[in-house]
């Protein structure tokens, strides 16, 4: 699907990107995170604003989950990085 939409220049916007929250307690997500002084959550919503052209609108109620979605803007991933996203399961 993302191909097809990439194909047609149709942006992609993700919600509730954290897997109904499994993601937020991800290791590899977590250490990341640590490696960038945030949170496996923060790494997560970094990862799809670093996607070009995509919109990620993340589910925050709490004052402090909407804070660390802002605070994601700040990180700045490498290649290594995005591929350790890259190689984890899909389910």
């Amino acid at each position: 699907m993302l191909a097809y939409l990439r194909q047609q220049g149709i942006p992609l916007t993700t919600y509730a990107q954290l897997a109904q929250g499994r993601a937020a307690h991800d290791t590899t997500l977590a250490s990341l995170g640590a490696e960038h002084g945030c949170g496996a959550a923060q790494m997560v919503v970094a990862r799809l604003l670093d996607q070009p052209g995509d919109a990620a609108i993340p589910k925050a109620a709490p004052p402090e989950n909407q804070k660390g979605n802002l605070d994601a803007l700040a990180v700045r991933l490498d290649d290594e990085d995005r591929a350790a996203i890259a190689a984890l399961p899909k389910d």
